[in-house]
């Protein structure tokens, strides 16, 4: 896409990017986990992409040389900056990896808590035939 200026609209790109991602990205059905539980892993994989943005935001930079050459503390001002920017564009939608990684984080956690409830129903019932 163009913008007005003949120069790609990274925007709507981006948001066509979130919105195919979105859609890819279908929940299991969760009969074993918490909402609790839920909104952990939803954490948690909000954490990993803004981390991941934080990551790539680094490796760019480090192939730039500073005009200002304010040291550590333009350094110290630099890390923190790229980690506030990378939380910023994690909680305006992201490029998508949270859904991907909580999507899976929430069928791991179904998988190991179903099996886990199996488990202790057979145990009920072995304990309820043996005596």
């Amino acid at each position: 896409m163009m913008n007005a200026f003949g120069t790609p609209d990274i925007t709507a790109q981006l948001m066509r990017v979130q919105q195919n991602a979105q859609m890819k990205t279908a929940l299991p059905e969760t009969k074993h986990v918490s909402d609790a539980d839920k909104a952990t892993l939803k954490t948690k994989a909000k954490e990993f992409e803004a981390f991941f943005i934080y990551q790539t935001m680094e490796l760019m930079k480090s192939g730039i040389e500073s005009e200002f050459s304010g040291g550590h503390a333009e350094e110290m001002f630099r890390h923190t900056l790229n980690e506030h920017m990378a939380e910023k564009v994690t909680d305006a939608g992201g490029f998508g990896i949270a859904d991907v990684v909580y999507a899976q984080l929430l069928k791991n956690q179904e998988t190991r808590n179903a099996t886990l409830a199996a488990a202790r129903a057979a145990g009920q019932a072995y304990a309820g035939v043996a005596r």
